[in-house]
């Protein structure tokens, strides 16, 4: 602990800290590092929902399941419907939250991972989409797709069938 605080207060040679100027010193970081945790709590913390349509008979899906359906590996889910995942951008916030949740990638790497796989001719991608709105809508709109939104953005036109708590 000595070495930590001998460096965190690492000073030129000669120079005296006064015990207010040590005083003020600890007030700014403390200041600073209260507003950064503050502000992560605030942004970083957007549950996502995985939506189905309502007419799915479809309950819950494992984490593995989802896994695979969004990794090509789960073409039907386990009521014999048809598995068609939606994804949103590559720069959506929630896309990173969702790719380091559930598949333990980034979204670059596993866009390199379907691209390899498209050139062997062993799958299609998920269908990219702009926005939860559009992801909402094709879900409510086709019973095989399924997609991750924000929880805050799920309302009674889709059925939840997995929460995935973010931090």
């Amino acid at each position: 602990m000595q070495r930590l605080n001998h460096v965190l207060m690492w000073r030129p040679t000669g120079f005296r800290q006064t015990h207010k100027q040590r005083a003020w010193q600890l007030c700014v970081m403390l200041f600073f590092t209260s507003t950064l945790s503050m502000g992560q709590s605030l942004t970083a913390r957007a549950d996502l929902a995985v939506i189905i349509n309502k007419n799915n008979t479809l309950e819950t899906i494992s984490k593995e399941s989802l896994r695979n359906a969004y990794l090509g590996e789960l073409l039907v889910f386990p009521n014999d419907i048809q598995a068609i995942p939606l994804d949103l951008t590559i720069d959506n916030p929630l896309s990173n939250k969702f790719y380091s949740t559930i598949i333990y990638k980034s979204p670059e790497q596993v866009r390199v991972l379907w691209s390899k796989l498209v050139f062997a001719g062993r799958g299609l991608p998920p269908r990219i989409v702009r926005n939860t709105e559009e992801a909402k809508k094709l879900v409510v709109n086709n019973i095989s797709c399924i997609a991750y939104i924000d929880a805050a953005d799920v309302d009674d036109s889709v059925k939840v069938i997995m929460i995935i708590p973010t931090e």
